[in-house]
Formats: structure tokens, sequence, C-alpha cells
């Protein structure tokens, strides 16, 4: 039935080893049988290695049409169609990052900048990280907070000032946050949390962004959806909304 029914939005949820992708498979091939253009079709998974098998498993499928759809992992999709798509934005601009010439940083590459933004605070804020063993603390806020979208400053406005115990981590938090921004901007780079991040601010600034992409993309499939976190939902949202055709499929 999940794989019959290819308008309006779905969700198959089932145990492992229960068929998800499979079905997510044939349901694109079942989708470019109706003549619906591999080129409007968005697959989206959590790992290059499942966006290569399934590539693989509809081209045996259905031939070499298979090759125009549009599947990878979040941050790989979001980035080209998002970020890179439209990197002289006057968004992208303001906050000083050319996606013509961006750089990724891989997770060694963002500790080291991470552990020279803790470096540059003043001293008294490093020897208090120290004592108290925060490093590893305000990286987990920083993942948690973009997890769900945030920057550092709306981190601040929803966190700091409200009489919380742990008021002086957030605070120091925001301004290694601040730091570690600065450090990436100032290489042109961008780790994987932020192109979330920024993907979502970019389209929230500007709806336009998400209805053109949701007529390019007419049809969108996101694998292993109990995964997804609420700004990897939230970016999908702003496209799908202005058609509603989204299969989901998760344990």
């Amino acid at each position: 039935e999940c794989a019959m029914t290819l308008n309006g939005a779905v969700a198959a949820i089932a145990g492992p080893g229960a068929g998800k992708t499979k079905t997510l498979i044939v349901r694109t091939a079942h989708l470019l049988i109706k003549d619906v253009p591999a080129t409007s079709i968005m697959l989206v998974t959590f790992t290059n290695k499942g966006s290569d098998e399934i590539k693989e498993r509809l081209e045996t499928m259905v031939g070499e049409v298979a090759q125009y759809i549009t599947a990878g992992t979040f941050h790989s999709i979001i980035y080209k169609v998002i970020l890179k798509a439209n990197a002289n934005h006057p968004y992208l601009e303001s906050i000083g990052i050319d996606f013509n010439e961006c750089t990724i940083f891989d997770e060694s590459e963002s500790s080291t900048l991470f552990e020279e933004a803790i470096k540059q605070l003043d001293k008294d804020t490093q020897e208090m990280i120290d004592e108290k063993r925060w490093a590893k603390k305000i990286e987990e806020q920083m993942a948690a907070a973009r997890a769900k979208g945030h920057t550092a400053e709306t981190y601040a406005r929803e966190m700091i000032g409200f009489g919380d115990p742990s008021d002086v981590l957030y605070r120091v938090t925001k301004d290694a946050w601040d730091q570690y921004t600065l450090l990436c901007r100032s290489a042109n780079g961008i780790d994987f949390d932020d192109i979330l991040v920024v993907a979502n601010q970019l389209m929230m600034r500007d709806p336009r962004l998400g209805q053109e992409l949701a007529e390019r993309y007419r049809y969108m499939m996101l694998d292993e959806y109990q995964d997804t976190n609420p700004v990897q939902m939230r970016i999908m949202d702003q496209i799908a909304r202005h058609h509603e055709n989204i299969l989901v499929v998760g344990d």
C-alpha cells in the first residue's frame, strides 16, 4: 500500500528487516513508471553507503534513469541544493561565508578549531573550563542546540538569564560558540552541524526558496526517519509543505 500510494504524506513504520528500504525503492520505481521525472525525486538517507546502495538497487530495477534522482545524505543534499545553489544570497553573504569556495570541516578539523576557540577565551574563563572540566559539556551544549536549529544568539536568548543553576555554563558556551564560529568564518569553512543550521536560517528568512525547491522536487522520501533531528525535519518541512508529497520510513 505504501509503495503504491504516490501522493500525499505517508509514514511507514516497521521493525528492522521488515523491508522498509525495499518499500522506498519500489515506490520510487513506481513513480518513474508513472512518468514522474527522475529529476523531480529527492531521496534522503543518513549515510553515503546507504545512498549508493539505493541508487544501485534502483538502477538494477529501472535502468540508467535512476542516476538522475537526487539521492544522498541530509548534509550532502542540503549543502548542494540549498547552500551552494544560493551561494550569492544576501543572507549567506551577511554571515561571511562564500559557498562558492567554502571548505567543509570534518570532525577532526572541527575539534581542532573548537580547542583553539577555547584557548582564545579570556584567562579566567579558560581556568574555569579546565577546573570544572567543561570542554566536553560545552561541545554537548552546542551539538544539542544546533540539532534543534539554534544559532549562538537564539541559544543565548533561550537559555541565559532565567536563574538556572547552569547559567554560567550557558554563558561560557555562548562565548566559546561565538569564538568557534569566528574561526570557522575566518577560514571560510563550515562544519556538518552548521550546514543544517545555516540552511534552516536561510529558508526561514526567505520562504521563496522552499517554494522553488518544492516545484523542483515534487516527491520527497526520507529513509531512517527515527534518526531525524528537529532541524533536519524543519528544513524538509519547509519544502514539503508546499505539495505534501513526502514519504518517511523508519523503525
